[in-house]
């Protein structure tokens, strides 16, 4: 690593760089400031990193719990089809928190790090949430001892803006954790580390749901258990994560107003090439996003033919929890298909190409979700068949996007557009959870032949067929600056 000026005019860009390196190497401030620092980036210990990467764990355990059951919580509360993708908001809504995040840890100067204070701030919002939600009627009945159906939807609801809001905060503040510590080569492996740590995490929770436990429900079974993995899973990264205070650097001066208008600003300075990469995965995420809010619904209505409103212990009741449950199972065989196709993800790119890769695999989406509609895919097997080859929609969807980007832009300027592609993702299922909860509404007023929850999760794969058109369109070009070249910092005389 040098730190030979490179003339960027960026301060943000800088003052981060330079932490970067400080935390990855043994570089002093004094080689900062006088440009002697010639030594190579720290390599570490899979075990490490493993470690490091725990964190992400807990919070995609609460992702992947949320997707399973918040629907079906919902449902049992009473809430209508139409208002679930307003109770359910919270979670695309609270992706706006990153880009924030991101920027005011950037400057923190806590004693204990840039980013290990939001992930304790955000583990604590998100473990009030977890209480809350396992059970909402039981803290009305037990802690309130008020008998109510309208306040327990409330409570999930205040619930669910805690765990998104809190989930979301680490998960900004632990990747960027990840990314100070592991740079140049090593972000790469730090990510794998984090992926493999979240897959497994992901198996658990959607395993957990999978499971029939007397006297408890499953949300209830899956959000305790969260309780434990979320606080021991955090507790290990923030252990192992030993930061560089950024106190060191207190002659920088950089606004926070500053950082926030040049990332908004630049949404309108992209290039052509990466406006289609983001534009891709807007329809992408819209593609993916009833499927994933949906589907465990569908399987306890259209498969299993339960009523999520009928009275407690009624076998109308039991055939829906029993229907949610194998729906957290193909969930489950979901993630297990997404972190196997990823290993073998790379070399199939190689051989086909990146893009032919993306158009394959989002056709494959489209039949997915297609599919959910036609009467003979209604039953337990098939469908849980068709969960496994939407895995690996999920694997490539969640993987080629960032390496499109990769491969437009400069390395300095892949976190910022890591970024936008965080908040387009969250547009994309605001919207797309809106039209499919209206359409499912739509069909159930108008006595529609094909009715339930399964025409909503079909609109996906119109998302996907317009996501499949403007993949053809993406030109790949050799980038200015290759990532094989030698990482440089800005000197510090040129930071004002």
């Amino acid at each position: 690593v040098s730190t030979q000026s490179t003339g960027r005019k960026s301060t943000s860009e800088e003052v981060d760089y330079r932490i970067r390196i400080m935390q990855s190497t043994d570089v002093t401030i004094q080689d900062l400031e006088q440009n002697t620092y010639t030594g190579a980036v720290k390599r570490y210990s899979w075990l490490f990193l493993i470690l490091l990467s725990f964190c992400s764990g807990g919070y995609n355990f609460g992702f992947s719990a949320e997707f399973v059951l918040a629907t079906p919580l919902f449902r049992q509360l009473g809430v209508p089809k139409f208002w679930t993708s307003f109770a359910v908001i919270s979670g695309p809504l609270s992706g706006f928190v990153q880009p924030f995040i991101g920027a005011y840890s950037d400057r923190c100067k806590s004693r204990y790090g840039r980013r290990r204070p939001f992930i304790l701030f955000g583990l604590i919002l998100a473990m009030l949430g977890f209480a809350l939600f396992a059970d909402p009627g039981g803290f009305c009945r037990t802690i309130l001892r008020v008998k109510s159906k309208s306040l327990p939807i409330g409570i999930a609801v205040v619930a669910l803006w805690l765990i998104n809001i809190g989930l979301n905060i680490m998960q900004a503040a632990g990747t960027a954790l990840i990314l100070d510590i592991c740079i140049g080569e090593e972000s790469t492996r730090g990510m794998a580390a984090s992926s493999i740590v979240q897959g497994t995490t992901s198996l658990l929770a959607t395993g957990l749901g999978a499971i029939n436990v007397p006297h408890i429900s499953s949300t209830q079974l899956v959000f305790y258990v969260g309780l434990v993995v979320l606080f021991f899973s955090t507790l290990v990264t923030l252990y192992v994560g030993k930061e560089q205070p950024l106190t060191v650097l207190t002659e920088v001066k950089v606004s926070n107003i500053t950082i926030l208008k040049d990332m908004f600003l630049g949404i309108f300075k992209m290039k052509k090439g990466v406006i289609l990469v983001v534009i891709v995965y807007f329809l992408t995420s819209g593609g993916m996003s009833p499927w994933n809010f949906y589907i465990t619904d569908y399987f306890g209505e259209d498969i299993y033919h339960g009523d999520p409103n009928a009275p407690s212990n009624s076998t109308s009741s039991k055939l829906y929890d029993k229907g949610t449950r194998v729906g957290s199972l193909g969930f489950a065989i979901m993630s297990l298909v997404t972190i196997l196709f990823s290993a073998v993800a790379t070399p199939l790119t190689n051989k086909i190409g990146i893009r032919s890769t993306y158009f394959i695999f989002q056709f494959l989406g489209i039949w997915s979700c297609g599919l959910t509609m036609w009467p003979l895919i209604q039953h337990p097997i098939p469908q849980l068949i068709l969960m496994g080859v939407f895995g690996l929609t999920n694997a490539i969807a969640n993987i080629l996007p960032f390496v499109f980007v990769g491969l437009l832009v400069k390395e300095e300027e892949f976190g910022y557009y890591v970024g936008i592609m965080n908040v387009v993702q969250v547009i994309a299922q605001l919207f797309a959870n809106f039209i499919a909860s209206s359409v499912m509404s739509l069909c159930d007023k108008n006595h529609c032949i094909i009715g339930g929850v399964s025409p909503g999760i079909a609109t996906g794969a119109v998302w996907a067929v317009y996501a499949c058109i403007f993949t053809a369109f993406i030109r790949l070009q050799k980038k200015s600056e290759s990532r094989e070249e030698r990482i440089t910092f800005v000197n510090s005389d040129s930071v004002k």
